[in-house]
Parts: structure tokens; sequence; C-alpha cells
């Protein structure tokens, strides 16, 4: 219905400018607790632990060639050869 811009009553009609929006929100809250955080800990070190366990023969090797690396040099060092 629209309104008259020139408001004239000659009825009984009653007009009353209200805009109505019938737009429906819905808000929707989650909240976390302590489990919650827990599990999310979990799934992330159950995702990350399998690729570090692939790569850690190569790291160990890595760090026992380093090692012999810098015991090669101490005995040079010391042995002057």
């Amino acid at each position: 219905m629209r309104v008259p811009l020139k408001v004239v009553f000659n009825s009984s009609d009653i007009y009353v400018p209200i805009e109505t929006d019938f737009t429906e929100r819905i808000f929707i809250y989650e909240y976390y607790n302590y489990n919650d955080v827990m599990s999310s800990v979990g799934a992330l070190s159950a995702f990350i632990m399998p690729i570090i366990a692939i790569f850690t023969p190569y790291l160990i090797m890595h760090f026992l060639h380093n090692l012999s690396k810098m015991i090669l040099f101490k005995y040079e060092q010391v042995f002057h050869m």
C-alpha cells in the first residue's frame, strides 16, 4: 500500500508511514572449551608427527656427519696432520 504524498483524510482510513523489513537474521555463537582446544592440538600433532618421523633418519645422519667432521678437525689440530 502506498502512502500518498499529500495527506488528506477524507475517509476513516488511517495511513501509518512505517517501513517494515522482514529480513530474518540468525546469529550462531560457537563456544570453545578446553576439550575442543586439546582435540585441535591432538589433530595437529597427528598430522605433523608422521612427517617428522619420515625426516628423522636424515636429520640423524646429517648430525652424525657434522659431528664426524668436527672430530676429524679437532684430531688434525691436536696431532698436526
